[in-house]
């Protein structure tokens, strides 16, 4: 399983929305490991409109290869993300330890995962995951 970080900083979740992050951090799960792949910057541009389709499918093609999105927030475009990827939005914003929350509920997103009709999880301080 493949997932994507949007991030400013590399370390930590960008406070904006995901698909405005200026890159996003891929690594590839598996069972109970995180393997760093690479840092891509996010080369879609900026939005002509709020929540502009265009940028969302920027965003698919520069993820094309990733089956979980992770950010602090997602913009209007989440209901198009959610077509391509798996969302979560967090609550934490070190990376390293949303990987950990992550690993330890690999089972609960693998399921999601497989879902025709992909919900957003939210994970929250705690930690604890809820899906909406």
């Amino acid at each position: 399983m493949r997932i994507a970080f949007g991030t400013d900083d590399g370390k930590t979740l960008a406070k904006k929305h995901c698909g405005a992050s200026r890159y996003f951090k891929i690594y590839e799960i598996l069972e109970k490991k995180a393997v760093f792949i690479e840092t891509r910057e996010n080369t879609s541009g900026s939005e002509k409109i709020h929540g502009d389709p265009n940028k969302a499918k920027k965003i698919s093609e520069i993820l094309k290869d990733v089956d979980v999105l992770i950010g602090y927030t997602f913009g209007p475009n989440l209901r198009r993300i959610k077509k391509k990827f798996l969302p979560i939005v967090s609550r934490y914003r070190e990376i390293d330890e949303n990987i950990e929350i992550i690993k330890r509920n690999l089972n609960l997103i693998k399921e999601e995962l497989r879902r025709e009709e992909k919900r957003v999880i939210m994970i929250e301080i705690g930690p604890k995951f809820k899906i909406i």
